[in-house]
């Protein structure tokens, strides 16, 4: 396994007592896998004419990322438009998005394009919106929101997203319940029922008080940073489903009620839940129910909660997961990070589960051969306002289909996060890397100083994004100006953070090298040098006009 920990955060080991292992309230803190997410929150409609009530509108908004994924966010055909509200306040003036259904959410793999062509049946096939965005990840972190104009010669679209680089998705379905419906749901525990009564046959349903036509509104929200930013939080907000009153469907009840989209992306360092505000009405313009419920990534897999009004009932049930699946097509990756904990098992069975093999990262210089193993977060800031405690385990029997993946687990805290990047190789070897430093003519006996940084990856595995430079990379030496050294090891080594790396069999490892050496002259050092791992030890050299340094990588007796 190898962990990319760039901070000075210490991952203390402790023993599997009830506390550290579920907290003192008793309740499990688990890591939650998270993968960078790109999240199309809404797209408002304007048009140039101030007196337009009305479109009628038609066309496609897709997404494309660089892994060839492509998203349709909205694909309405010519007889089939949208009838829009455009400059209005509200609900009425966005599009009803149809992507991110059956688990299709958009990573922002290098790149994600926005492509928009929409057009107005009610004037003439007038074209509110045809244009593209581009967003470019290999340079830019992941952290940007905020909205973008598509222009058309009517008119234009504004399309409002965000960026999360730890985001998971939850699934969201609505279920309506008649007021004739017997079954009382106001207070009951979820755990209890294997099966829900929505996921019932409602065929045998012939009661017509237990059919109605309704109309309404359901959307997401949830706070992320720069969100408070935003007056209206309706730009913001993922729309799973707008019908005007124009629009009425007919559901029977305990049958779900088809949303438009499916599925979000939530930030999981957020703290905050994620809201599903739900406003229904019947036919008649009486009011079903509306409403606000929260719902924390804290409980795992699936929640379900109720709106009770006086003429019915919805409930609203989300399930959360990751898109590790879709970001590693053609594999099936079997869920087990937290099923070792499942109800009924007890916690000397899970003690028997992790004890063998119990991850500790507090050693720069070590790399870990394991079987099943856990990483066990325990920190505090010396101010003693953040606080972070919480786990993650693997039982590598049941991972097979996850080596050689990058994965980011993320404990939360009380004021701050832990997001752990690593890999879990199968068949790695390790590498010793050394870095000596030689000044011709002894520029060295001169007062030197040492900044810059030296980094290992692997060949055969992509480096596309900032994201990946910036976490799937192993940081052996960084310093800058502030706080560079003026000194070498006794052997005349370059004293690194972290010398040892693991490294796939069929891979080779890749120093970079971006070092600058300033005594008797300043030189500049770069360079790309790769290591076969053939067991066999080798030195490469890069050479400047006052320094050179030599860099051996050794590769141990593998047990």
């Amino acid at each position: 396994m190898e962990v990319n920990n760039k901070t000075d955060k210490k991952y203390v080991q402790r023993g599997l007592s009830k506390y550290q292992l579920f907290g003192d309230d008793g309740m499990p803190n688990y890591a939650m896998n998270t993968t960078p997410l790109f999240e199309v929150f809404s797209v408002s409609v304007n048009t140039k004419r101030s007196d337009c009530d009305s479109c009628e509108i038609y066309g496609t908004i897709k997404a494309t990322n660089g892994l060839g994924h492509v998203v349709y966010l909205y694909n309405r055909k010519h007889y089939d438009p949208e009838l829009i509200k455009p400059n209005s306040a509200g609900y009425s003036r966005y599009l009803s998005l149809i992507g991110l259904k059956d688990g299709c959410v958009i990573i922002p793999h290098e790149y994600v394009t926005i492509e928009v062509d929409l057009r107005d049946r009610a004037r003439n096939n007038a074209a509110i919106a045809i244009g593209n965005l581009s967003f470019n990840y290999k340079e830019t972190f992941y952290s940007g929101h905020g909205a973008k104009d598509v222009v058309g010669q009517a008119g234009f679209v504004t399309i409002h997203y965000a960026t999360f680089p730890y985001a998971l998705t939850a699934s969201v379905d609505v279920v309506f319940f008649s007021k004739n419906d017997d079954y009382d749901t106001i207070d009951y525990d979820p755990d209890e029922y294997s099966v829900d009564l929505a996921d019932y046959d409602s065929s045998g349903y012939e009661n017509s008080d237990d059919v109605a036509d309704i109309y309404g509104t359901v959307a997401a929200h949830t706070d992320f940073p720069g969100s408070g930013s935003y007056g209206d939080n309706t730009t913001i907000s993922s729309i799973l489903l707008n019908k005007p009153h124009s629009q009425c469907v007919r559901v029977m009840s305990r049958n779900f009620i088809e949303l438009s989209r499916c599925m979000v992306a939530v930030p999981a360092s957020s703290n905050f839940p994620l809201k599903i505000h739900v406003d229904f009405k019947f036919n008649d313009g009486s009011r079903l129910v509306d409403g606000v419920l929260g719902f924390s990534s804290d409980d795992c897999s699936q929640i379900k909660k109720d709106i009770v009004g006086e003429n019915g009932r919805i409930r609203v049930r989300v399930k959360w997961g990751d898109a590790y699946e879709q970001r590693y097509r053609g594999t099936d990756l079997k869920r087990n990070l937290n099923q070792v904990l499942t109800p009924g098992n007890e916690e000397s069975k899970l003690e028997e589960l992790v004890k063998r093999h119990f991850l500790m990262i507090h050693n720069p210089h070590q790399s870990l051969a394991l079987d099943d193993f856990g990483i066990f977060v325990d920190l505090k800031d010396v101010e003693g306002t953040v606080f972070i405690e919480g786990h993650t385990r693997w039982v590598v029997h049941l991972s097979d289909s996850w080596y050689n993946k990058r994965i980011c687990s993320l404990i939360r805290g009380n004021h701050g996060f832990v997001a752990a990047h690593y890999i879990v190789i199968y068949g790695g070897v390790q590498a010793k890397v050394k870095v000596l430093v030689k000044g011709n003519d002894n520029a060295l006996n001169l007062p030197t100083k040492f900044y810059g940084t030296i980094v290992a990856r692997y060949s055969n595995h992509e480096y596309s994004t900032n994201y990946d430079m910036k976490y799937y990379q192993s940081v052996l030496f960084e310093k800058g100006l502030d706080d560079l050294i003026n000194y070498l090891e006794k052997d005349g080594s370059l004293p690194l953070s972290k010398s040892l790396v693991c490294v796939p069999q069929n891979s080779s490892l890749i120093v970079k090298v971006n070092l600058i050496i300033d005594g008797v002259g300043v030189d500049l050092l770069q360079d790309n040098l790769e290591f076969k791992t053939d067991g066999l030890m080798s030195s490469k050299a890069i050479l400047g006009q006052n320094y050179s340094i030599y860099i051996s990588a050794k590769w141990p007796e593998v047990n």
